[in-house]
């Protein structure tokens, strides 16, 4: 028997609903199916994860800080497995899940399906959780950001900040 060392002590049944959730809410914002072996789906889908966790999602990976900010190589393990099962994705989301996910895309519309802003606000809300940094310190949330990500510029840190506070799907 393998047993891996990203994989905790978690229902497994759990864990193939959760991920069949994640691919039926991936589905329903980027109105697709994820295809694995695109990097850019890969990408939004860690992101979209974690954001959503951020959101009110009672999923169960853990994230930690990576290249492109949080990442769960569990996740990125139970997407592949379920990815090649090629099962149907059936899950449906309950009443307040399916609220936070209409309200995840009038806040950000289309910005949901762009692996750059993804990335950027995954990782704001990172740090705001790891660094006790809150959405109202502008300046010193987009400064740790740079700080780890100068690639991306103060004016568009600043605006995603300033869209995540308004969207008040995150506490301040």
């Amino acid at each position: 028997m393998k047993i891996s060392i990203y994989k905790p002590n978690v229902n497994i049944l759990n864990m193939k609903e959760e991920i069949s959730k994640i691919f039926a809410i991936f589905r329903y914002i980027n109105g697709r199916k994820i295809d694995m072996r695109n990097y850019n789906d890969r990408l939004n889908l860690q992101k979209l994860t974690y954001i959503l966790k951020k959101a009110g999602f009672n999923f169960s990976y853990y994230f930690s800080w990576y290249v492109k900010g949080p990442y769960s190589p569990l996740l990125a393990s139970d997407a592949f497995n379920y990815f090649e099962s090629n099962e149907d994705i059936n899950e449906k989301l309950s009443e307040a899940e399916l609220k936070i996910v209409k309200d995840l895309k009038i806040a950000f519309g289309n910005e949901l399906q762009n692996p750059n802003k993804l990335e950027l606000y995954a990782s704001l809300l990172f740090i705001k959780s790891t660094s006790a940094i809150e959405l109202s310190e502008d300046e010193k949330l987009s400064e740790k950001l740079i700080s780890l990500k100068p690639w991306f510029n103060k004016e568009e840190v600043k605006e995603a900040i300033k869209k995540l506070r308004e969207s008040r799907l995150f506490s301040n």
